[in-house]
């Protein structure tokens, strides 16, 4: 199907400012109780994310040789860059989420005023279908077991503390850099200075008027699944490979995550816990960067280089150590590259930026002394803390666990690494897939891992495998050994290579989705885990009391949960809630900034406080000692009720909602 259309120029002036007023509404207006649906609402809350980044790469990245799906890729990322740029300028001026909303649709209007404008005030639309209706098959296949096995996740660990900002960067009156656990005036810890992948989730959550906590457990994550696989898909395509075989790869990169399931796996870590900032920047936002960097090789121009610097800084101001990651694996491309075109100035350009990003992460560093004194860059500390994902040789050398590259999907990448090597000049995939596995190799072997970890902290070197191209070596292997194929064999086929591939490819979705229904370890993924009874209402309750809480409250309180449970979720559902603990005493002290004798302190005033053994009189003393204001308990909780019943009139039930109860202190 190929249909042209070309309107006049008082036709593209009249949509322009329609679709100018629409947006606008969409950004400003009460348009929520018209779509019931919160899942459609973060997908129209997303696609308005999209948009200014999206506009903005088409003004930087002008030609032919582009695709739709790099453009949606490299919009994300750029969209990201314009949350920090209006981020820095809430926290140098205290300006709150609103501001960086209107630097997003002041955004939009100006670089859809600048490619009008460039266009000569007309619009060219122009729609080609090539007929490969078989395509669709495996692309739904795919987009369907992504959305399957990102559906219905938990929030557990980590992704408590990033909730936590999230809500509070939704809800603030200002941005500043206070910590937001405590209620001490101490500033937060510099992991969180630069992580603005988290104030992007606030703009999702506020402009689809879901709560932050829903956007983490429901609707967020199947969103990134499906735009990872269109990342596989488009730098399959920048790296010179057809639609088919792109297809192929993007099929093959969902299958292989499919079949790690295990704790600490590649999959395993994609499909719980793809909304954590340093996942997204594994496997959204390197892709990102690598289309924009081998753009830039290809062509060097002005607008294409900013598109490598606005994408890098994407990853910076999202997790600045995955970002260090990409950008040594982009270098080893880079350097790959050189050898074999002799690109000098363009390279050089490259290695240039590359350098300008990894110092963000130095400078980190050295900003927060006492952070960085908190990561485990030596073999001893590491045993503590680490002792499951790192592969110990003596007393000095470590690596990634071996264990987390012993299976079946990493004999794929070994043996495309392999023929790779033949092929390192005639192909870019090549250079792509060695440049991956080289970095993957020295994370792993204990004789080198050693030495990135002084780059990257020990604790984060089972991380690197995250950035294996699976789809892209299967692809690469399949291609090679087609290429290979008696002569005879290949005429037979000769005209329908595509189908062919389309088809490898959805059996390939199909058969690990049956492989992974009969693997014992299944259940390592969330969305296959038996979802416990009445969860969702009660994370329902608990955003209701949440809510319930902010509205009386115009500062930050003490607030206490009577289970572990519900008190570590209560910064995720109230930005006024403070803690007397939250999570574990090594989170505390790590990601919470409190000095250890603080944390061992605050854990062990929440045993006095629910400890089975303590008295009435010794929680009651810890509630006054913290000035605790706020209780959120379950009705059954008996050392609430005993408390009520030896300080009458102490407690006064403010609120309930199904099993929980909302109690004001008053000592």
């Amino acid at each position: 199907m190929r249909w042209v259309w070309e309107p006049g120029r008082a036709t593209s002036m009249i949509l322009f400012a329609a679709g100018l007023v629409l947006y606008a509404a969409l950004w400003l207006g009460s348009w929520h109780g018209l779509f019931p649906f919160p899942a459609l609402r973060v997908f129209i809350s997303f696609s308005l994310f999209l948009v200014p980044g999206f506009l903005l790469q088409q003004l930087l990245w002008r030609g032919a040789d582009v695709f739709v799906s790099q453009r949606l890729v490299l919009g994300l990322a750029l969209s990201i860059s314009l949350v920090s740029v209006g981020a820095l300028f809430a926290f140098a001026f205290q300006l709150a989420l609103p501001f960086i909303e209107g630097v997003f649709l002041f955004a939009s209007i100006i670089c859809a005023v600048a490619l009008l404008a460039r266009a000569g005030w007309k619009w060219n639309v122009r729609i080609v279908w090539d007929r490969h209706w078989i395509a669709l098959a495996p692309l739904l296949l795919a987009f369907l077991a992504a959305i399957w096995l990102t559906m219905n996740l938990t929030v557990e660990a980590d992704d408590l503390t990033y909730t936590s900002y999230i809500t509070h960067w939704q809800r603030t009156p200002h941005f500043d850099f206070q910590e937001i656990f405590f209620g001490i005036d101490r500033l937060s810890p510099s992991r969180f200075w630069l992580s603005h992948w988290l104030i992007a989730e606030a703009v999702f959550a506020d402009v689809a008027k879901v709560h932050a906590l829903e956007l983490g457990l429901y609707y967020l994550s199947p969103l990134l699944a499906v735009m990872s696989l269109v990342a596989t898909y488009a730098l399959a395509r920048r790296l010179g490979l057809s639609r088919a075989v792109a297809t192929f790869a993007m099929c093959a990169q969902i299958a292989c995550l499919m079949l790690l399931a295990g704790r600490d796996l590649t999959g395993e870590i994609f499909f719980n816990r793809l909304v954590e900032d340093k996942v997204l920047a594994a496997f959204l936002l390197t892709p990102a960067l690598a289309i924009a960097a081998i753009a830039y090789l290809e062509q060097p121009t002005k607008g294409r280089i900013v598109l490598v610097f606005l994408s890098g800084a994407a990853m910076v101001v999202t997790h600045p150590i995955m970002s260090g990651l990409a950008c040594l694996i982009l270098g080893l491309y880079a350097l790959f590259d050189l050898v074999v075109r002799r690109r000098i100035r363009a390279t050089l350009v490259i290695f240039a930026l590359l350098g300008i990003l990894i110092a963000a992460l130095l400078a980190q560093r050295v900003l927060d002394s006492t952070y960085v004194e908190k990561l485990q860059f030596d073999v001893t500390e590491l045993r503590k803390f680490e002792s499951g994902r790192v592969w110990y040789w003596g007393e000095q050398f470590f690596g990634a666990s071996f264990s987390i590259v012993a299976q079946p999907p990493y004999l794929v990448v070994l043996l495309a690494s392999i023929l790779a090597l033949f092929q390192f000049k005639s192909s870019q995939t090549a250079r792509w897939i060695l440049a991956n596995a080289l970095l993957v190799t020295v994370a792993v072997l204990p004789l080198t891992g050693w030495i990135l970890a002084f780059a990257i902290t020990a604790s984060q070197l089972y991380r690197v495998p995250w950035f294996t191209p699976f789809g892209i070596c299967a692809a690469f292997l399949v291609l090679t050994l087609w290429s290979n194929l008696a002569p005879s064999l290949r005429q037979r086929f000769a005209g329908y290579e595509a189908q062919t591939l389309y088809g490898l490819a959805a059996l390939l979705v199909v058969g690990a989705a049956v492989v992974l229904s009969l693997m014992p370890t299944r259940d390592v993924f969330q969305a296959l885990q038996p979802r416990a009874k009445g969860i969702d209402q009660r994370y329902a309750d608990l955003i209701t009391l949440g809510n319930v809480l902010d509205a009386r409250l115009s500062e930050p309180v003490q607030v206490v949960g009577s289970t572990n449970w519900i008190n570590d979720r209560l910064p995720s559902v109230s930005a006024n809630a403070r803690l007397v603990s939250f999570r574990r005493e090594y989170n505390m002290w790590q990601l919470g900034n409190l000095t250890q004798s603080e944390a061992e302190a605050r854990a062990a005033a929440r045993r006095r406080l629910t400890g089975r053994a303590a008295s009435a009189d010794t929680r009651y003393q810890v509630l006054t000692q913290y000035q605790v204001k706020y209780i959120v308990a379950q009705a059954s909780d008996k050392w609430i009720s005993d408390l009520i019943e030896k300080y009458p009139g102490r407690f006064e039930l403010v609120t309930a909602q199904g099993n929980l109860r909302l109690y004001q202190f008053k000592p």
